[in-house]
C-alpha cells in the first residue's frame, strides 16, 4: 500500500513539474529561481580551481594586451570618422553656426519620425525647441523639447505626417556653393512623406507640396526658411539639404514631385547634429564620452553555458536581476560585445552570444578604403557559418547595407570591414566591436 502511495504521488509530482515547465508560470519560475540560488555560491567556491591554469593565462596575457590596444586603435578611428562625417563637410554651412554631437538612443514611443537623442550635460543645457538636427550637409529635423529628467533631448523628423520646412530648388553647384539667385528660386514646401509612395517600399521620399513653379528633376532641394517667421533658428537651417526632385506622377493634371534624400531614415541616423547659433555650443565638455568608461557596468564571473542544447549559444552569468541585469542588455568582454541579456533571475542572467541564431543588434561598418562609416542597420545572426564557432554569418535591414553588399561584397575580392555595435538601442551601447568582416 505505501509503495503504491508512493508511486501515485510520485507520479503526481512529476505531471505537476511536467505541466508547470509548459506553463512558464512566472512565480513559479521566480521562486524555483531562489530555491536554486545557492548552487551560484557552489560555483562561486569551486572558482579557485581556474587558479591552476594560472600559469597559461599569465603567458596569455601579453597578447590580450596587444588585442586590446589594437582594439582601442580601431574603436578611435571609428569615433573620428563619426566625429567627421556627423557635422557639415560643406565649409560655407558651418560658417555662423555651432554644431551638438548627439548619439540616437532609441524612437519616442509608438512614434518612428522621431529621435530620442542623447548628448553631453553641458550642451544638453544649451539644447532649445525649434533648433535643426542635421546629418553631414544633410537636414533631418527639428528639436521638439528637452527631457531633462531623462536627460535626452527629442526630435521630429521631417518624415513625419505633418512636419513642414520652407525649400528651394538649386543647381547642383548652387547647392555645392550655398548660393542662389533670388529672381531664379522656385519655392516650396517640403515634409512628410510622398503620398504615392506605399508604405511598404523600401524607399523613402518626402513630399513636395505648393510649388511656385515648374520642378526639374535632378536638381537639388534645400532648405530655405526666408519667410518661416515664426521659426527662431531659420538661419541656421538654411542650405542643409533636403534630396534631389523626383517626378513621381501626375494628381489632378498637376505633377507631383518629392525630394529623394540620401539618408536611410528607417535603419540610419546614428549619429547627428545639433545645430545652434555661432556661439551656443562652443567650449569644453560638448563631446560624447567613452562608452566604456561609463559607471553603468556590472562585472560578472562566467557560471557555465547556458543550455545545453550544442546548436545553441549561450551563456549563463553569475548575476541577476537583484544586482541590476536587465533583459536585452550587452555584455561585453574588453571592449567587444559578445552578446545580450536573454533571460534574468534573482541571482544569474542568461546570455545570448552573438552566435545564437536570432541575435540582433544595431550595427555599422568601418570598410577598409572607405572613409565615412557605412550604417548597417539591424543585423540578425544566422548562426555559426563554421564548426569551430568562430565564424558567424549576419542579415542586414539598412539600405546601406545592401548597396554595400552590391558595390563591395560581390565582387572577386573580399573588402575587409570592423563590425561596431550601432545606435538606438538604449540598452546597447554603440562603437563596441561585434567582429571583422572579409
Amino acid at each position: 500500500m505505501a509503495s503504491t502511495t508512493q508511486s501515485v504521488l510520485g507520479g503526481l509530482g512529476l505531471a505537476l513539474m511536467v505541466g508547470a515547465s509548459l506553463a512558464g508560470n512566472a512565480r513559479l519560475e521566480r521562486g524555483l529561481g531562489y530555491a536554486l540560488s545557492p548552487l551560484r555560491a557552489v560555483a562561486e567556491v569551486a572558482a579557485p580551481l581556474s587558479w591552476l591554469g594560472m600559469r597559461t593565462a599569465r603567458a596569455s596575457e601579453g597578447s590580450f594586451v596587444a588585442l586590446e590596444e589594437a582594439d582601442g586603435k580601431e574603436r578611435q578611428l571609428l569615433a573620428d570618422a563619426q566625429d567627421r562625417f556627423t557635422t557639415p563637410q560643406l565649409q560655407q554651412l558651418n560658417a555662423g553656426r555651432s554644431f551638438l554631437p548627439a548619439e540616437t538612443v532609441g524612437r519616442p514611443q509608438g512614434r518612428l519620425d522621431g529621435l530620442l537623442l542623447r548628448c553631453a550635460p553641458a550642451g544638453l543645457e544649451r539644447v532649445r525647441p525649434g533648433m535643426p538636427v542635421v546629418s553631414g550637409n544633410w537636414y533631418v529635423g527639428r528639436i521638439e523639447r528637452v527631457d531633462h529628467e531623462r536627460q535626452l533631448a527629442i526630435a521630429r523628423l521631417v518624415t513625419e505626417r505633418d512636419f513642414r520646412v520652407g525649400s528651394t530648388m538649386q543647381d547642383e553647384a548652387d547647392a555645392q556653393a550655398n548660393t542662389s539667385q533670388a529672381e531664379s528660386k522656385a519655392r516650396m514646401v517640403v515634409g512628410g512623406l510622398a503620398e504615392s509612395i506605399k508604405p511598404t517600399s523600401s524607399k523613402i521620399i518626402l513630399a513636395v507640396r505648393n510649388a511656385s513653379r515648374t520642378l526639374t528633376a535632378g536638381k537639388w532641394l534645400v532648405v530655405d526658411e526666408e519667410f518661416s517667421g515664426e521659426e527662431p533658428f531659420r538661419e541656421q537651417a538654411r542650405g542643409f539639404l533636403l534630396g534631389r526632385v523626383q517626378q513621381l506622377g501626375t494628381s489632378a493634371g498637376e505633377p507631383e514631385y518629392g525630394a529623394l534624400p540620401a539618408l536611410d531614415f528607417r535603419a540610419g541616423l546614428y549619429r547627428v547634429a545639433i545645430v545652434g547659433p555661432e556661439s551656443c555650443f562652443v567650449g569644453s565638455g560638448m563631446e560624447l564620452s567613452d562608452v566604456l568608461l561609463g559607471e553603468d557596468w556590472i562585472a560578472a564571473r562566467s557560471l557555465t553555458r547556458g543550455d545545453p542544447n550544442a546548436a545553441r549559444a549561450s551563456l549563463k552569468l553569475a548575476l541577476g536581476a537583484r544586482n541590476g541585469a536587465r533583459v536585452g542588455a550587452a555584455v561585453v568582454f574588453s571592449s567587444r560585445m559578445i552578446g545580450r541579456v536573454l533571460r534574468t533571475s534573482p541571482l544569474c542572467v542568461d546570455v545570448q552570444l552573438v552566435g545564437e541564431s536570432g541575435f540582433c543588434a544595431p550595427a555599422l561598418a568601418q570598410v577598409e578604403g572607405i572613409e565615412k562609416p557605412i550604417e548597417l542597420g539591424r543585423i540578425v545572426s544566422l548562426g555559426w557559418s563554421d564548426k569551430q564557432g568562430t565564424r558567424v554569418r549576419f542579415l542586414a535591414d539598412g539600405l546601406a547595407s545592401r548597396e554595400l553588399q552590391q558595390d563591395l561584397f560581390e565582387k572577386d575580392t573580399a573588402v575587409p570591414a570592423t563590425i561596431f555595435s550601432g545606435s538606438g538601442d538604449l540598452l546597447v551601447p554603440a562603437g563596441l566591436i561585434l567582429g571583422h568582416a572579409f
